[in-house]
């Protein structure tokens, strides 16, 4: 029985299928009032595909609308315009209106189940049911355009006693569809007999195309056969476009012809994945099991701040950080943005990415202190004040974070020990001259002969960072703070630089559900210089560009060395950035390929900024001209270039010791490549004799200070021109600040 308030949209319903002129038009008008009727036009989870039968039930030949698939179910790899001809394909057929259809044999498919059961078929965990059978369902695994499901709803479309097809409801979170399946079964009811009639009268011929189609394909053995291959056609009513690429895809007429042979075994891999990925999320996010304390022990104190308190611990073996926010009822803020902090990173894995081993929230104080305090009995802890002061609160309850120790601070701290600058030998010269006319003449010659930039290691450096933010920007997550102090260093001596970048604190981060966000979260919006433009705009809608902004000017302070905009107050740097287009102005000596990347990348415009794709690409050409002209200069015989970077490596950490964890390098010891094993630790970038020690590794004050040491204490268009040529030793950094307008 149809209810009262459904009539008008089923009158609608009937009125389209009976104008429809082709059978792609008429699968989509189809899942258009599918989703209409159904309640799920912005419904994000939900999506729709058809299954028609030939005459035997052999074969079928799905449909699905890729007009119609929320972009969040479309597969990561076709999220970036520039990630693939795949992505350049699919929005063309999306513009032209375009239906892919998918043959496939029935055999051992739900469809199959649905037609010979004449009922429906419900499966709320597509996985378990994979694993349990060993059967991977054709119908589901059809294409790698879209995220496989991980529960589905199949309902046969039939004609008093004749099955002609069904209707596929995928969702991309585990439902038992009780709230689909009655209204779902009433619209099959009133659509079907309109649309067997389309299909046996006036579209007839198309209908019998179809079914000969599948027929011919599947007694091939091209389709859905033991190794798992199938072929599909992709039309729509396009312009007239003829061309073929790189895919195999064939374009020609009205219509978009699309032939592929791929196995489902990539859509059962990314299905497969992202169960486990939800299955590590929950385990990781297991906040009230606090038995894994009892594998913690707190060594020592890193820093502290107004809010959190991070120490030095044994996790497991490996030594870790340790940031304790303590919940007191006074700082709600800060209390729900570490909370923030923890969702997100408790999701992430990335090699430059600060990595949370474990994250505990509402940890009463006192078991926390019993567990990896008081049964190890270390005075250095418990002399501290960062331990006295989480005695005063046992009462209270802590968030609790676990993370990656990055031992040699942030990149904040480095840049003001100019990591990548390679000085003037006179440098050298004049520190070992002593005192007099001589020391002061090469002291003169080494300000006046100012140091060049390693471009080597200053793009391995971005690389890294960009790689990093990419990937957030992949699983959705806007860093939203990209800046020094939030990128940290850990040692590294399989790496001739002797750390590798980690990308921290997202306690300012946000997941997008979409590309648009009306403000940044906490009511902050990071460090005025690294926010882009549209930020600082009171209700102006920003998205994951704003990294990439901040990257631009990262690029600039990376290069020079230099704080961006020198000490401009806040008030007049964010009139000037919004109102007059200032931004940072490279050396003239600044390789021009960088130049225009950093440039694009803080364009005041949203849209004109690259993705963070683009940037590696370009970096990558960068640091490639870099190595070519190093090779260049070594086969003529020249070594002066390499030679003179691992000489000042060697001068700024040889003589170096100490600090926590030993990490001087021996005076002499060769830091080439070739050479590296040799190290047994790798050098602090943090300057002369400058190890990881507590003080070191946490420096500065306040709650930022506290986690710059390590990773607990703050965990996330069209291009410009093509990149030129970029000098493999770069150009001197400049003697001030400058800026200039956009």
């Amino acid at each position: 029985m149809v209810k009262d308030n459904s009539i008008p949209k089923y009158m609608t319903l009937v009125k389209d299928l009976h104008e429809t002129q082709d059978l792609d038009s008429l699968m989509h008008k189809v899942v258009q009032h599918l989703r209409t009727v159904l309640g799920h036009s912005n419904n994000h989870h939900i999506w729709y595909r058809i299954g028609l039968t030939a005459p035997n039930n052999t074969a079928s030949t799905i449909f699905d609308d890729l007009t119609q698939v929320p972009p969040t179910l479309m597969q990561r790899t076709l999220s970036n315009p520039t990630g693939s001809s795949s992505f350049k394909l699919l929005k063309e057929v999306q513009a032209a209106g375009g239906v892919m259809r998918t043959v496939v044999a029935m055999k051992n498919t739900v469809m199959k189940i649905a037609v010979h059961n004449r009922q429906q078929v419900m499966i709320p965990d597509v996985q378990k049911v994979i694993n349990q059978s060993g059967n991977v369902s054709a119908d589901i695994f059809n294409t790698r355009l879209i995220k496989p499901p991980t529960s589905v709803l199949v309902f046969p479309l039939k004609v008093k006693q004749h099955i002609f097809g069904v209707i596929f409801c995928m969702s991309s979170v585990q439902s038992d569809f009780s709230d689909v399946s009655p209204k779902l079964r009433e619209v099959c009811e009133v659509m079907s007999p309109h649309l067997l009639f389309m299909l046996t009268q006036p579209l007839a011929n198309d209908y019998k195309n179809m079914q000969t189609a599948s027929l011919t394909q599947t007694a091939g053995g091209s389709v859905m056969s033991e190794g798992g291959s199938m072929s599909g056609m992709v039309t729509g009513a396009g312009g007239s476009i003829g061309r073929s690429d790189s895919l195999g895809v064939s374009l020609s007429g009205d219509s978009f012809m699309y032939t592929q042979s791929r196995s489902s075994t990539g859509a059962l891999v990314t299905g497969l994945t992202e169960k486990l990925n939800q299955k590590r999320i929950r385990s990781s996010m297991d906040f009230h099991n606090n038995t894994t304390m009892t594998d913690l022990q707190i060594t020592g104190l890193l820093g502290e701040g107004g809010f959190a308190k991070v120490f030095r611990g044994l996790w497991r073996g490996l030594v870790v950080g340790v940031k304790v926010v303590c919940d007191d009822g006074k700082n709600e803020k800060m209390v729900m943005k570490n909370a923030h902090e923890i969702a997100i990173l408790s999701a992430l894995s990335h090699p430059n990415i600060v990595q949370a081993y474990n994250c505990l929230t509402d940890v009463l104080v006192r078991d926390l202190l019993a567990t990896t305090v008081h049964r190890f009995n270390n005075p250095t802890v418990m002399n501290s004040p960062a331990y006295k002061y989480l005695l005063s609160m046992e009462d209270k309850t802590c968030h609790l974070e676990v993370i990656e120790y990055c031992d040699l601070g942030n990149l904040s701290n480095a840049l003001k020990n100019n990591i990548f600058m390679i000085p003037n030998p006179a440098i050298a010269a004049a520190a070992g001259a002593g005192d007099g006319a001589q020391a002061a003449e090469l002291a003169e010659r080494a300000r006046q002969q100012p140091m060049k930039v390693n471009m080597r290691t200053l793009l391995l450096t971005l690389i890294e960072i960009a790689s990093a933010c990419g990937y957030l920007h992949r699983m959705g997550v806007v860093h939203c703070d990209i800046k020094p102090a939030n990128v940290l260093l850990k040692s590294s001596n399989i790496d001739f630089r002797g750390f590798t970048a980690k990308v921290s604190d997202f306690g300012l981060s946000r997941v997008e559900d979409d590309d648009t966000c009306a403000s940044f979260p906490f009511n902050s919006c990071g460090t005025a210089a690294y926010v882009a433009p549209e930020a600082l705009i009171c209700n102006k809608k920003v998205n994951s560009s704003v990294d990439v902004y901040a990257f631009g000017i990262l690029m600039w302070e990376m290069y020079t060395g230099q704080r961006p905009y020198g000490n401009m107050k806040q008030q007049q740097l964010v009139e000037e950035v919004v109102m007059r287009g200032l931004r940072p102005k490279f050396p003239g000596t600044t390789p021009a390929g960088y130049v225009v990347l950093a440039q694009s990348a803080w364009s005041g415009s949203p849209q004109a900024r690259p993705t963070f794709d683009e940037i590696l690409t370009h970096l990558n050409a960068m640091l490639q001209q870099v190595d070519d002209r190093e090779m260049d200069s070594m086969v003529g015989g020249s070594f002066g270039s390499m030679g003179e970077k691992f000489e000042y490596m060697q001068q700024q950490h040889g003589a170096g010791g100490g600090g926590a964890g030993g990490m001087g390098v021996p005076s002499g010891m060769d830091r080439r490549p070739s050479q590296v094993r040799r190290a047994p630790q790798a050098p602090s970038p943090m300057g002369p004799g400058v190890g990881a020690s507590p003080r070191t590794v946490a420096a500065g004050a306040g709650a930022a200070g506290a986690q710059a040491g390590v990773a607990a204490a703050q965990q996330s268009p069209p291009v410009q021109p093509r990149v030129a040529a970029v000098a493999a030793s770069g150009g001197p950094s400049p003697p001030s600040n400058q800026v200039q307008g956009a």
